[in-house]
């Protein structure tokens, strides 16, 4: 506990204006706090695209991104890209793909909520 006798150059009246400042000044990080919190709530509310989990193909990501479908499908079966799965058949050398659309989109920034693809005309 303070005692006004151990120090005699601190002055309670200063002590207590420190002390009603320093309240002031939590009163308005909480407040900053809370708005920030708001503002990334309302972000991840409004900014999200409605997911279904359907499986994107990979020539649709493909072709959102620019790359080869062989790349992207070596690239999930080595692991190196997280957006989706590679999963090797039972007693084979071919694998079956699930890319859910959320993981695209988390990963790719890439969301087509109807899944359809537009073929290019020749």
């Amino acid at each position: 506990m303070f005692n006004k006798n151990s120090n005699p150059d601190i002055d309670i009246g200063d002590i207590k204006k420190l002390n009603d400042r320093l309240e002031r000044i939590v009163c308005a990080l909480e407040k900053i706090a809370d708005d920030f919190y708001n503002s990334l709530e309302y972000q991840k509310s409004s900014a999200l695209p409605k997911f279904t989990g359907r499986n994107v193909p990979i020539e649709e990501i493909a072709k959102a991104t620019g790359k080869d479908p062989q790349y992207l499908r070596k690239g999930l079966q080595s692991g190196d890209f997280k957006f989706g799965y590679a999963l090797l058949k039972d007693g084979s050398t071919e694998y079956n793909y699930f890319c859910p659309d959320k993981k695209v989109w988390e990963d790719l920034g890439y969301f087509n909520p109807d899944g359809t693809v537009k073929k290019k005309r020749l």
